[in-house]
């Protein structure tokens, strides 16, 4: 389905990029993948598809250092163009309560949600408009949707500043024939719940009607649908993945 198609993914080796990275590879795309540190993720996803090692381009990037991105990106367009970006970096979850914070925790997640975004994106849509075609998707959080949590204030300002930002975009750039979407999961079965109480995970579980937590490929596969001639035709939409949870 993707035959030839090169897929931008940031945050690759976290649990949803990693299971976006699977899908995109068995159908055929060329990747560039932007990890932080850890890449065991992706070093295992090549070990398991030795043939197909040649598709798998990888960089380490501190989303944060605005050098690093623009070194990765231009070493990344020398090669040949983006023809689908995925947005799926996210920091460490820390759940605290608004007054143990400071600026800086807002800033953070600010910082490497959109700013991180608008620096890659400004770098890859020019070729986009010439070719009029482009696929853009951003990870977001079913949390922006309703009442939000409690103690996930400067982690959800990171969110709601994306989904404004991914909006805009798609009302600018679909007379070039390009997308910008959202796709929201809820908890999603990944290393970012590890310090999760359980007895919050069951409350969550509970409370979802498919009676089970989110797991990557769920995502994966939202996510693959709308870099895909399928959705043609859906832009500025956040798509929501929550088993229900969400439901008024």
């Amino acid at each position: 389905m993707f035959d030839g198609k090169r897929v931008l993914i940031t945050g690759a080796n976290g649990g949803i990029g990693l299971a976006v990275c699977e899908s995109f590879l068995q159908d055929g795309a060329k990747l560039v993948l932007f990890f932080h540190k850890n890449r065991n993720g992706i070093d295992d996803l090549i070990k398991r598809n030795p043939t197909l090692t040649k598709n798998i381009e990888a960089h380490q990037v501190d989303l944060l250092d605005h050098d690093q991105v623009m070194n990765s990106l231009s070493m990344a367009l020398d090669v040949a163009n983006i023809d689908i970006f995925i947005h799926s970096a996210a920091l460490p979850l820390e759940m605290k309560g608004f007054t143990n914070l400071e600026w800086i925790n807002f800033q953070r997640e600010i910082d490497i949600q959109a700013r991180s975004f608008f620096w890659i994106i400004q770098r890859i849509i020019p070729s986009m408009k010439k070719r009029k075609y482009g696929k853009i998707i951003n990870v977001l959080t079913s949390a922006v949707i309703g009442k939000p949590p409690i103690n996930m204030s400067n982690y959800l300002i990171g969110k709601y500043s994306l989904l404004c930002l991914s909006r805009s975009l798609a009302v600018e750039l679909g007379r070039y024939g390009i997308t910008v979407n959202c796709v929201s999961p809820s908890t999603v079965n990944t290393p970012l719940i590890t310090n999760f109480p359980k007895s919050m995970l069951e409350i969550t579980k509970n409370q979802t009607p498919l009676g089970r937590l989110a797991e990557a490929k769920d995502v994966a596969k939202t996510i693959v649908f709308l870099s895909s001639d399928h959705s043609n035709y859906i832009t500025g939409e956040n798509i929501i993945v929550s088993g229900g949870q969400t439901i008024d």
